[in-house]
């Protein structure tokens, strides 16, 4: 027997609603948007909350979900900022901590210029 089908209901269109809250992520990309444009992290914040928003109520009225990279997409185009990459980048900041607490050389990480990732004390 084969699996012929995979549901997600991540809506809770059949289960009980999942209430993920991604407040603590559109922080992080808010703060790491605003490090690299001098815009204001507050601003940043409440306008990435509101795509959101507006997503999900987008969902309500036409029972048609996307994904985060949709809601992604679409807020980079209206910031005209990569929105995507800000989120990309401090998930694997906190990745590369959490992997790293058993390896002195990788236990603090530095940011080059351009804002990737280093272990501390690296070229």
């Amino acid at each position: 027997m084969t699996v012929e089908a995979v549901v997600f209901d991540w809506g809770g269109t059949l289960s009980i609603y999942a209430d993920i809250d991604l407040a603590d992520m559109w922080q992080l990309a808010a703060e790491r948007l605003a490090r690299d444009t001098g815009r204001d992290v507050a601003e940043l914040r409440e306008k990435l909350i509101a795509a959101e928003d507006r997503y999900w109520q987008n969902v309500k009225a036409t029972q048609h979900a996307g994904t985060l990279g949709d809601i992604l997409t679409e807020e980079s185009k209206a910031l005209g900022l990569d929105v995507s990459a800000a989120v990309i980048s401090e998930a694997a900041s906190r990745l590369l901590d959490a992997w790293a607490c058993g390896d002195s050389s990788l236990r603090e990480t530095d940011r080059t210029d351009s804002g990737e990732l280093r272990a501390a004390g690296s070229q």
